[in-house]
């Protein structure tokens, strides 16, 4: 499973898990990435097949060094955010509890370069995480790369107080492909005979 690829930073704020890189190709944080670490594996001879992308239904949060709107990726900060009503853990909020802070208001901003959300809420709490948009990347990013499918952790953080799972019911609805395998789960040519035909509802999704 490839998934929690986050620094464990306290001085400055970055998402849990980076898509692409951050700074320049040669820096300690460019190795902190989903592909840097999915070709790390793929080049010591993993097949793709055996490889499971990690989606998460959780942020890792910080609390920023000034309340100053608009901060990004990187900005500094004093530590761990505060924390959540229900979580109960310094630094890491549900998607539930991050859902109720961006409809209470907080500042939703998406990273294109790095293909990551985060919301800065309360003046200098800070909170990265994944929404539909930045899900579905990860999900073309998996059936991309050929990968056995996704996961999610876990399934009591996604929304399901106000709403009924939206990120999971997002990724399964937009994973809808058919695909035919060999007994090994090997992809194979759709017009072979001998291979069978099955959903991957998963696309093999699984929590």
């Amino acid at each position: 499973m490839i998934s929690m690829v986050h620094m464990n930073q306290k001085h400055i704020v970055i998402h849990l898990y980076i898509h692409y890189l951050i700074l320049i190709k040669n820096s300690l944080y460019y190795k902190y990435t989903i592909d840097y670490g999915l070709n790390m594996w793929l080049n010591g001879g993993t097949p793709n097949n055996k490889l499971v992308l990690g989606l998460a239904l959780y942020g890792r949060c910080w609390t920023l060094s000034s309340n100053a709107p608009g901060q990004g990726l990187l900005s500094k900060s004093k530590g761990d955010s505060k924390e959540g009503e229900w979580t109960r853990t310094g630094g890491f909020l549900a998607y539930f509890e991050i859902n109720n802070y961006i409809k209470n208001g907080g500042i939703v901003n998406y990273d294109e370069y790095t293909k990551s959300n985060y919301i800065q809420f309360n003046g200098d709490q800070w909170c990265s995480y994944d929404s539909k948009l930045s899900l579905l990347d990860k999900l073309n990013y998996a059936m991309k790369n050929n990968l056995y499918g996704v996961m999610f952790w876990a399934l009591d953080q996604d929304e399901y107080i106000t709403e009924s799972y939206p990120l999971i019911n997002y990724v399964v609805e937009n994973s809808k492909v058919c695909k035919k395998r060999d007994k090994n789960h090997n992809n194979g040519n759709k017009n072979d005979e001998n291979l069978v035909e099955e959903f991957d509802v998963n696309y093999n999704i699984t929590n």
